[in-house]
């Protein structure tokens, strides 16, 4: 597989996080109101068979899947850019030791 087929694939998975939280955020908004069924069985079982309900259900399943998938394409993406016992550093090392000063000089007491 060329690079560039190689970074299309990869674009499409990543973005499969957003398009995921998305559908995730609409089934959430198509799922209305909760009905108790141990209150009122009768409006509980209408409620489970209108279609609200299974296009909410149908919408965060997929929207899940789509987050797991997109989670295993960054996974993929950050795994071929640093390969195993690559050590990713940020930061230069410091010493905090002495804050800066001579431990002759610190005010605070003696260095321990």
């Amino acid at each position: 597989m060329n690079s560039q087929t190689r970074a299309s694939r990869v674009r499409l998975g990543i973005l499969t996080l957003p398009t995921g939280l998305i559908l995730i955020m609409a089934s959430a908004l198509l799922y209305g109101e909760r009905i108790d069924p141990t209150a009122d069985p009768v409006a509980y079982a209408e409620w489970a068979g209108s279609a609200s309900f299974a296009v909410s259900n149908f919408l965060f399943v997929i929207g899940t899947l789509l987050g797991i998938f997109g989670f295993f394409a960054l996974y993929a993406h950050v795994a071929s850019q640093y390969p195993a016992g690559t050590v990713l550093e940020t930061h230069p090392q410091v010493d905090i030791g002495s804050h800066g000063q001579d431990s002759e000089t610190n005010e605070d007491g003696p260095d321990i």
